[in-house]
């Protein structure tokens, strides 16, 4: 459709069990026509982009607006 595509993860979830395996299965036939993925941290970025097997430049990571440091 041409429709440009962006998908935000806000989860961490491995491929531990079947259920997490299939999910993981789904997800990467879901998003192969994803222009660009967005990860709430850069662990959550990286582990996206291994789990869908994307290009990390086509990746971002943009982390909570909170300072931990002031808590």
């Amino acid at each position: 459709m041409g429709i440009r595509t962006v998908f935000t993860d806000h989860s961490l979830f491995g491929l531990q069990d079947l259920a997490e395996f299939s999910l993981a299965k789904l997800m990467k036939i879901w998003l192969r026509e994803l222009d660009h993925a967005i990860g709430v941290s850069h662990t959550c970025r990286l582990n996206m982009a291994l789990r869908n097997s994307f290009d990390l430049n086509m990746t971002s990571a943009i982390s909570n607006a909170i300072d931990a440091k002031n808590f």
